[in-house]
């Protein structure tokens, strides 16, 4: 329906969730907290980052969280990109980090106590980790940097690769869905999720107004033609 709407500013975002995280320790044993900044397990394979490169325009602006795993995958699929991107810097936003999970981050389950593993998880969206942050704090610290972005940036292609817990908090903003739904959508690694921003005027860009559409959410790279 935005599409009619005339005068308008029109801003797409592509998030990227970044590659998976090469882990110390069994994935299966650890506790893996956001915060954390390991390192990606980065495909060698040129074709795969293509499949994500080549959805993508040209005249982009590139926007990491600034954890290592973001611009790692940020620079594999600037590699391969159409615009030849391979030294093209990109923007660090922290409001883009994943939750934090405090004194839980980098711990194996076996040391968070099943108390407070089952208070955590029993209504995770309004209820944090010591010391940690909960997913509708999330939230806020997310829609500052989408707001920030769109006065900043309004009317451009942005790339955005971050993080699941961001890509949801995303989605609750776009979408004015509560967060118990959008905690409840799965966020691949290598995924794409796309959004459009429109804004009636310059005073609705930036400061929470205009309109939101979902094009796309979770479309994984091996699945793109």
């Amino acid at each position: 329906m935005f599409d009619t709407l005339l005068p308008q500013t029109r801003t797409r975002i592509w998030w990227i969730r970044h590659a998976p995280v090469r882990y110390p320790v069994s994935k299966e044993e650890l506790f893996y907290g956001g915060g954390s900044d390991w390192d990606a397990e980065i495909s060698p394979d040129p074709k795969f980052w293509e499949s994500i490169a080549t959805f993508l325009p040209d005249d982009l602006l590139w926007v990491t969280s600034g954890m290592r795993r973001t611009e790692q995958t940020a620079a594999a699929i600037q590699r391969v990109h159409s615009s030849n991107g391979a030294d093209k810097a990109w923007l660090r936003e922290p409001a883009f980090m994943e939750q934090k999970f405090g004194d839980w981050e980098g711990k194996t389950r076996a040391e968070i106590s099943d108390a407070d593993w089952a208070h955590f998880w029993d209504s995770m969206h309004d209820r944090r980790a010591p010391n940690g942050e909960n997913f509708l704090e999330l939230i806020d610290r997310v829609r500052g940097g989408v707001h920030k972005l769109l006065a900043d940036h309004g009317g451009r292609n942005i790339v955005i690769v971050a993080h699941g817990g961001t890509i949801r908090a995303a989605l609750s903003i776009a979408l004015a869905i509560p967060p118990q739904t959008s905690t409840g959508v799965h966020i691949a690694n290598n995924s794409l999720t796309k959004m459009t921003h429109y804004a009636d005027g310059a005073e609705s860009s930036g400061a929470g107004g205009g309109h939101w559409s979902l094009n796309f959410c979770n479309i994984k790279a091996d699945t793109l033609p």
